[in-house]
C-alpha cells in the first residue's frame, strides 16, 4: 500500500480502490466493494453500503435505519 495516493484524477482514484479492494481480499476482511466507479461517484447508495459494512466490522453492531422526522 506504499503507492498509495491523495489524488483527484479519476484514475488515481479508481486505482487507490483497487488497492484497497486487494488489501481487504489479502486479509480476509469481509469487505465487499461492489463497484470502484460507482463507490467513486457515490452512484446508488453505493458509498453508504461501504460505510455501513465498515461500521458492522468496527463495532460489530448494525446501523439502523434513519429516522424521518417529518412527511413532505
Amino acid at each position: 500500500m506504499h503507492s498509495f495516493e491523495n489524488a483527484e484524477n479519476y484514475k488515481k482514484k479508481k486505482d487507490n480502490w483497487q488497492q484497497l479492494q486487494v488489501f481487504f481480499e489479502r486479509r480476509k476482511i469481509p469487505i465487499i466493494i461492489k463497484s470502484t466507479d460507482s463507490l467513486i461517484l457515490n452512484e446508488n447508495d453505493v458509498t453508504l453500503e461501504f460505510v455501513r459494512q465498515i461500521y458492522t466490522l468496527l463495532t460489530e453492531r448494525q446501523l439502523l435505519p434513519p429516522i424521518k422526522l417529518f412527511e413532505m
